[in-house]
């Protein structure tokens, strides 16, 4: 799915979830707009998350830039116009 969107195939990636998540995750992964190539761009590995029509959480994990320590963090979308990503700090 990662590398789907990395190279904005947003169908493509669309194939590798469960059909019944498949049009909450298009509205989704649209409504990014360019943010889903920087929110994709810094994933790792996806542990969990929730996704309603407001708000997407996840959780990733990802390791430390100085070290091979596996940390876990939320990532958090809201929803009013369009899609964007409400917290940032830790991708950056």
């Amino acid at each position: 799915m990662k590398s789907r969107l990395v190279a904005n195939s947003i169908s493509t990636a669309l194939n590798t979830v469960y059909p019944d998540l498949r049009p909450q995750l298009q509205t989704f992964w649209t409504g990014l707009g360019a943010q889903v190539l920087f929110a994709v761009s810094r994933l790792r590995f996806v542990l969990d998350g929730e996704l309603s029509n407001t708000q997407a959480q996840l959780r990733i994990a990802r390791t430390q830039a100085t070290s091979n320590v596996w940390k876990v963090y939320p990532l958090a979308f809201a929803r009013d116009a369009r899609w964007r990503l409400a917290n940032l700090g830790h991708l950056r």
